[in-house]
């Protein structure tokens, strides 16, 4: 009996040890775990004040301009200080964990579209590294040392909206023989000499847009692909030929032809272009005038099935009812931009009277060829004209005797856009994406 107490007494030591050693165990790793749990977050923390501090500064580049600008060292200073005025938001205080690119170094600051063919010396890319300081709570008691620094990159890139679903039938070419007709209906800049810049908008302008029931050198109705508006997910061919004039008011009252198109590549021929690709249209010939009316009525009155209260939320100033242009957008550039290729808009209100339009090289004569999509436009719908009578509502009751062609008055704006994004250009609207 006695040797069973002892042998027993004996076992409960060693149970005691065995405690106590994993308890160590237990507690060191947990030691550890609570470190690199705050290394970790640390981590993660960087990375999100480098993605917001990258974002921030591309806002900075949106004039888009190439490195031989004048403008541009002040602009790259610009990115530069705002990067760092976002850091210090985010409790990044010390400049030596906020590496910032080089004004000097060209190939930080470009190349963000260089797959898709874009090898210009454009302002597009904004990368930085962002560090947070690490230390060690009780990792360095069992010899854990902490990560010298928890760095993040980011880099935010500036391109242009370069696919979009509802599309306006509408398309507007950026080399257009009629020219002077197009200044003086304010609609673009005045000609600067040289070839290669092409006429831009005169953003939030009010202007006179000719849209004719056949092929003009102003404007025209394109041939979109006419599926149900009501199908989902949307067609992809973009361009199909043959649909009526039922077909051409349906995409107008509903805000758009429910179907992707797209911006060509860069380089696109359009020799090049068939029915397959979705960045390939063609000009509608013999649309009727009075259905174009009746459609944008339908898309601005209560029955519009994009917006089936209809219109009036961005009835600001008139009490009418009738979206207006400064209720519906808010000037983001500088005062005085207002009416000029460098005003930048922000949409604050949505309205059924906000556009997107296809922006092409030049219309065929014939109506019949396909041309490439070079981009796309947003354009505030203000009224309809007839002659010199206007109508806010587009009622097609409102203009006594013969419609012969329907204008559009409004105004280009350049806001942020939505859809995909690809290299910029001077038309489509921006979008400022994380890259890496």
């Amino acid at each position: 009996m006695r040797k069973l107490l002892r042998k027993t007494a004996g076992e409960h030591g060693q149970m005691l040890m065995i405690t106590l050693l994993t308890m160590s165990v237990v507690f060191v790793i947990g030691f550890i775990v609570v470190d690199f749990g705050f290394w970790f977050s640390e981590r993660r923390g960087a990375q999100k004040d480098a993605d917001l501090s990258a974002l921030a500064a591309a806002q900075e580049l949106l004039p888009i301009v190439t490195l031989d600008d004048p403008n541009a060292t002040a602009i790259q200073q610009a990115a530069n200080d705002r990067a760092w005025e976002y850091a210090q938001l985010n409790d990044v205080t010390d400049p030596d964990n906020v590496h910032l690119p080089d004004v000097s170094d060209s190939s930080l600051w470009t190349g963000c579209w260089e797959d898709e063919g874009d090898t210009s010396d454009t302002i597009d890319s904004f990368p930085l590294d962002v560090e947070h300081p690490a230390r060690a709570f009780f990792g360095s008691i069992f010899g854990f040392l902490a990560p010298e620094g928890l760095g993040a990159h980011a880099r935010a890139c500036v391109g242009s909206v370069n696919s979009l679903d509802f599309v306006m039938p509408t398309g507007v070419p950026m080399n257009n023989p009629d020219y002077e007709k197009w200044i003086r209906d304010l609609c673009w800049s005045p000609d600067d000499g040289d070839p290669d810049n092409l006429p831009e908008p005169l953003y939030g302008k009010q202007c006179d847009l000719s849209v004719y029931d056949k092929v003009s050198g102003e404007a025209s109705w394109m041939d979109l692909d006419h599926p149900d508006p009501e199908d989902y997910p949307p067609s992809d061919l973009c361009s199909e030929k043959g649909g009526g004039a039922k077909e051409l008011g349906d995409e107008i009252a509903y805000g758009g032809a429910n179907t992707v198109c797209r911006v060509a590549p860069m380089g696109f021929d359009a020799a090049d272009c068939n029915d397959d690709l979705n960045w390939c249209v063609r000009s509608k010939t013999g649309a009727q005038p009075q259905t174009v009316m009746k459609a944008f009525e339908d898309l601005f009155s209560e029955s519009s099935r994009l917006f089936p209260t209809g219109e009036g939320a961005c009835d600001t100033t008139g009490g009418d009812g009738i979206d207006d242009f400064d209720g519906t957008f808010e000037l983001t550039s500088a005062p005085g931009t207002e009416g000029t290729e460098n005003a930048k808009y922000k949409q604050i209100c949505d309205s059924p009277r906000v556009i997107s339009l296809i922006i092409v090289d030049t219309f065929d004569a014939t109506g019949n060829s396909l041309m490439p999509i070079r981009a796309f436009a947003t354009f505030f719908v203000e009224a309809c004209r007839v002659g010199d009578i206007d109508d806010p509502k587009c009622d097609p009751k409102n203009f006594p005797g013969q419609i012969g062609h329907v204008n559009l008055v409004g105004r280009f704006v350049e806001v942020p856009g939505e859809g995909g994004v690809g290299y910029p250009t001077d038309w489509s609207p921006k979008r400022i994406v994380l890259d890496e």
